[in-house]
């Protein structure tokens, strides 16, 4: 419920109409359909996202400012893939944009 409440609330998402109903994902409402998981069942995940993070920090040329953003494109997928930012990357460089 933690990492729920915190989520919810880095992404801006509006209180529900009964304050009971924030703590459950299907009732957030807002532009997207959201799930939070934490713990073990995302450790691989963050693990890559971290491998990746790192990465490009060791190649960013000198004065790039532009936010990282890590892209999973698995290979039975074809064209479709999965991206991953950080929170605090969301805030700074998504949810101005959207409505």
């Amino acid at each position: 419920m933690a990492k729920q409440r915190t989520a919810r609330k880095q992404l801006a998402v509006p209180d529900s109409r009964f304050h009971g109903q924030n703590g459950n994902e299907e009732n957030w409402r807002g532009p997207f359909r959201v799930e939070v998981k934490s713990g073990l069942q995302v450790k691989a995940l963050a693990s890559r996202f971290l491998d990746a993070e790192a990465q490009s920090w060791e190649n960013k040329a000198v004065g790039d400012v532009r936010p990282f953003l890590f892209v999973a494109m698995p290979q039975q997928w074809g064209s479709e893939g999965l991206v991953a930012i950080r929170l605090s990357t969301w805030q700074t460089c998504v949810a101005p944009y959207l409505p």
